[in-house]
């Protein structure tokens, strides 16, 4: 899949705050969705997929769709710290009528994607490191993707370095990491504006690389 021109347009004015020129359509403004209210599951085993999610990333049940017979076919799972915060769905599908799930994966925003995968493989949760400290990818009992995703990477890690005139490590180039992130979500990444925004992305890192090595040869550790 080409990336659009247009979105890696886009992305490079944002980043560097240019204004951009943007007419968007769709529904008037009091009728656009405003959030998503939790990714549903189409499962077979419920009561396994429930336990996995509360034992593995610690979800508890928010509400239960229930039948006229007072039985279960959904379970709204999530972290009950405020409105609406369902994050998965599990609904039961009709016996021998499995349904697919075509949603490429489930992203989790954590506070230390490395950190949880760690204890995750202790647990017997096998995972594929997308982006060093950054990405990690699991998969359900069912097979279902979820990715377990720090924006600013492992955060407890700079947390426990002794404290440094120059910070806990270089500054993370925007337009890298953007490029980075479009990368890793499957496009080609072929348009040549896609291909400069990686190369101005490589050329601002290399920047601030060098002024943190040249913050720490100036600032040497005792």
């Amino acid at each position: 899949m080409k990336i659009a021109a247009a979105t890696v347009a886009l992305l490079l004015s944002a980043i560097a705050g240019t204004p951009l020129a943007w007419c968007a359509d769709g529904p008037p403004a009091n009728l656009k969705p405003a959030k998503v209210q939790g990714a549903g599951l189409n499962i077979i085993d419920m009561e396994g997929q429930k336990a996995w999610y509360a034992a593995k990333l610690g979800m508890t049940i928010i509400a239960t769709g229930k039948y006229p017979d007072g039985s279960p076919y959904e379970y709204m799972m999530g972290y009950p710290l405020g409105p609406d915060t369902v994050i998965i769905r599990l609904r039961k599908w009709p016996a021998g009528q499995p349904q697919p799930n075509a949603m490429g994966r489930i992203i989790l925003g954590v506070p230390n994607a490395k950190g949880l995968t760690d204890w995750l493989r202790t647990q017997g949760v096998d995972s594929v490191q997308v982006l060093a400290n950054v990405s990690y990818s699991i998969t359900d009992p069912e097979g279902n993707v979820i990715e377990l995703y720090s924006p600013l990477g492992n955060a407890s890690t700079a947390v426990s370095q002794p404290r440094s005139p120059c910070g806990s490590g270089p500054t993370r180039s925007r337009l890298l990491v953007a490029a980075l992130e479009i990368m890793r979500d499957g496009n080609a990444f072929e348009s040549a504006q896609g291909q400069e925004m990686y190369a101005q992305g490589l050329r601002q890192q290399g920047v601030f690389d060098e002024e943190y090595a040249r913050c720490l040869r100036s600032n040497p550790t005792p």
